[in-house]
């Protein structure tokens, strides 16, 4: 009996990570990110259930569910590296940064560069000189919410079982 609910078990857990490995690419680090985030689910949802054992489940499944959140807005939707477009749009007006990809010199064929437009032609040294700026504190915010995403998981992960 219990080889037969393991086999069921093992086919229900390939339907479940189908979906995932039909998207993974081995050239793309954030598909690894992905299969790992997968997993940390798939554990939350484990220890939140009725079949956790350890009485430190329910927490733990709290902390996942943080890095999950984390991993949305900084890796998923880069909600803070992009969000200096936003502002720029409050100071400047919609639709004030255009861009475009142009064949970028000196890196060989197929290599492609990010070309910024404004439509403040009379100003569009000071836009330029905003936007630099903005980028540069989202960046900075960006790569402090990805330093504390790997910091909270190295703290964690070895706690994250039953």
């Amino acid at each position: 009996m219990y080889w037969i609910r393991r086999k069921y078990r093992q086919i229900k857990n390939l339907i479940k990570w189908a979906p995932i490995i039909w998207r993974l690419y081995n050239y793309d680090w954030q598909s690894s990110l992905e299969v790992f985030t997968f997993q940390l689910k798939n554990i939350a949802e484990f220890l939140e259930s009725d079949k956790a054992y350890s009485l430190s489940a329910k927490d733990d499944a709290k902390r996942i569910r943080t890095i999950l959140k984390l991993y949305e807005k900084t890796f998923g939707d880069e909600d803070y590296s992009l969000e200096y477009f936003e502002q720029l749009e409050a100071i400047y007006g919609k639709d004030v940064l255009k861009f475009h990809f142009v064949p970028a010199k000196d890196m060989g064929e197929g290599f492609n560069e990010l070309v910024f437009e404004y439509d403040f032609w009379n100003n569009a040294e000071e836009v330029d000189k905003k936007h630099e700026e903005l980028r540069k504190k989202a960046q900075a915010k960006q790569e402090k919410a990805e330093r504390l995403f790997w910091e909270i998981i190295k703290r964690n992960i070895k706690n994250f079982w039953d």
